[in-house]
């Protein structure tokens, strides 16, 4: 079962002449976005011609990259395959933004890739690991738009100006809805430039908002949605763009990374459709936000977060950083929502909890791998 790592290996030496851009590599720009790019690019500049990803495995910041602990490891493996191909090495990255700030419950980046022939792809970040970004992605079910959303317009809106010729964008996550959102939103001149829309398992919009005006009309065609088989993000929200269902290596909440899609040569691996589970649990959930009023919906995004932020943990590492006694903080806060959000509560937490757990399972089986000391004496290790 390959993964988009193999893909590299597989195909790195390929040109985008004998092989074109396709879908897995769209989602390899995407996960790259998941970079910590902050201390290795410089800041926005229209007239800069970005820096070439093969130069940042010399940069002596190069370990800032992977401060994400969800992905260290893999997004480092990516990274070392991607700089080691013909097919990335020589791309240019440029125009990045990082912006987190609690007070507005914001959580935004984007980053743009020049390949050598000319294509470029702007690539939007989906949630990182501040729980700032996880309550800004349930506020979709509140707002309309969000604040990430209106500076992935603004965002776009730029790059179309300062760049010529047609060009790719996407996202995963709330990437992808970010994606779709600011390719809906954009000038009309810039909009029509766009070649295609990837989306790699973002959740929807709430019914009658994006999905009803012209702007979404005209780009509809254009997107290329995919979701793993028993995908629950990619499926949150009333109104969903036209999706294909690809095949996982894991089950659960576990198939939204990237790094767990199967690769079938230069394509995803397709299932037939989503696991009849998956199915139930989505619309279960999905009829639950819908038959709330909005008042009631903003209760419990409060409530949520009032329970993630007991311990006083900002980020997903720092609720893994003292598992016991964190979990026990959420456990007790959570006896204090009233019994229908609990339950709903406890649904979330859990596919949370399988996360966790599955770091910390990786982090075990590094530690009893041989050598193991050795390169904690010599390399420091990482996640």
């Amino acid at each position: 079962m390959r993964s988009i790592v193999d893909y590299i290996k597989n195909h790195g030496s390929s040109d985008l002449t004998s092989l074109p851009l396709n879908e897995v590599d769209s989602l390899i720009l995407c996960q790259l976005s998941y970079l910590k790019f902050d201390k290795v690019l410089p800041p926005p500049d229209d007239n800069s011609p970005g820096v070439v990803l093969k130069d940042l495995s010399e940069h002596p910041d190069l370990d800032t990259l992977f401060e994400d602990k969800r992905y260290g490891k893999k997004n480092r493996a990516l990274f070392e395959a991607a700089v080691s191909s013909d097919r990335f090495a020589k791309m240019r990255l440029g125009n990045y933004v990082s912006i987190t700030d609690p007070d507005y419950e914001v959580q935004f980046s984007a980053v743009t890739f020049l390949f050598e022939n000319g294509l470029f792809y702007v690539a939007f970040r989906g949630t990182d690991e501040t729980l700032i970004g996880w309550k800004e992605d349930c506020n979709m079910a509140l707002l309309s738009p969000i604040p990430s959303q209106e500076k992935a317009v603004a965002y776009l809106n730029r790059i179309g100006r300062i760049t010529h010729g047609d060009f790719l964008i996407g996202g995963h996550s709330k990437g992808g809805n970010l994606a779709v959102y600011a390719a809906s939103n954009c000038q009309p001149d810039i909009s029509e430039r766009i070649l295609s829309i990837y989306n790699h398992d973002g959740p929807g919009f709430p019914q009658g908002t994006l999905m009803e005006t012209e702007g979404y009309k005209k780009i509809r065609p254009r997107i290329r949605k995919y979701i793993p088989h028993s995908s629950l993000v990619g499926m949150l929200m009333e109104s969903h763009e036209p999706y294909e269902v690809v095949e996982c290596r894991k089950f659960g909440i576990l198939q939204h990374d990237p790094y767990n899609w199967i690769v079938d040569k230069t394509a995803f691996k397709r299932a037939g459709s989503l696991y009849e589970h998956a199915v139930v649990q989505d619309d279960s959930i999905n009829r639950w936000i819908c038959e709330m009023t909005p008042d009631e919906r903003k209760v419990f995004v409060e409530s949520l977060f009032d329970v993630l932020t007991a311990s006083g943990a900002k980020t997903l590492p720092d609720i893994m950083s003292d598992w016991r006694a964190n979990s026990k903080a959420m456990k007790e806060a959570i006896e204090n929502v009233d019994p229908t959000s609990r339950e709903i509560l406890q649904k979330i937490l859990s596919n949370l909890f399988d996360i966790l757990q599955e770091e910390m399972r990786l982090k075990v089986e590094e530690r009893f791998k041989p050598g193991f000391g050795k390169r904690k004496d010599t390399q420091n290790i990482r996640s």
